[in-house]
């Protein structure tokens, strides 16, 4: 299991998804406060979770509905460790299992989501929708002296999308120096304030076209 790349396609497949059988939603946080134990409070409490869910799935009363739904969580042990991984990114994990066939749907966000597992028809993804709804996706421009870095933000989330350095051809626009009369001294505020408003501009110009379309 790898922690996929969360947009609005894949909400919409998640919402889509759909098992007679049962589809399980499992949310947790592994929040940072409590790793410093040897076995986080929010492992314990997704291992009593999972632990009741074994129990309600062991009181199914149609047996081949029932030992679907056993083995399907037997088949998710190992991606039960990553989910559960202090070392993986991600502060709230997702997970979407639909118990009929061997698709697993994963995500992390750096927002909190309730801890819970459920079982429905279709997955639950009201949990989730509140999560990123948080932290919508947003674009954001960095600007420094060595150019620009763009980054896109989501969901708590942030990945440099690249940058580029601005290239201000200021050796063709001469700035005036050294004492003048308070005729020039205007003259050169003028010149400055257009230098300035040209260096602006430039910026300007640079800015969208590095912006993507």
């Amino acid at each position: 299991m790898e922690f996929e790349r969360f947009d609005r396609a894949a909400l919409r497949e998640v919402v889509s998804m759909h098992d007679e059988l049962g589809v399980l939603s499992f949310y947790v946080t592994a929040s940072p406060k409590e790793e410093a134990a040897v076995k986080p409070a929010w492992r314990i409490r997704f291992g009593n979770e999972l632990s009741e869910l074994r129990e309600q799935m062991t009181a199914v009363k149609d047996r081949e509905r029932r030992m679907a739904l056993l083995n399907r969580l037997d088949e998710l042990q190992t991606d039960f460790e990553q989910l559960l991984d202090p070392t993986e990114t991600g502060l709230g994990r997702v997970m979407f299992v639909p118990v009929g066939d061997d698709r697993v749907r994963s995500f992390s966000f750096q927002t909190p989501v309730a801890d819970q597992i459920v079982m429905e028809s279709t997955a639950y993804v009201r949990p989730l929708v509140n999560a990123v709804e948080a932290a919508p996706p947003a674009g954001l421009v960095v600007l420094s002296r060595d150019g620009l870095k763009m980054i896109d933000y989501r969901y708590g989330l942030t990945e440099e999308l690249g940058g580029t350095s601005f290239d201000i051809p200021v050796d063709e626009w001469k700035q005036m120096r050294g004492p003048a009369t308070a005729e020039l001294a205007r003259s050169a505020a003028t010149h400055r304030d257009k230098f300035e408003r040209r260096v602006e501009e430039n910026l300007t110009r640079q800015l969208r076209a590095a912006a993507p379309g």
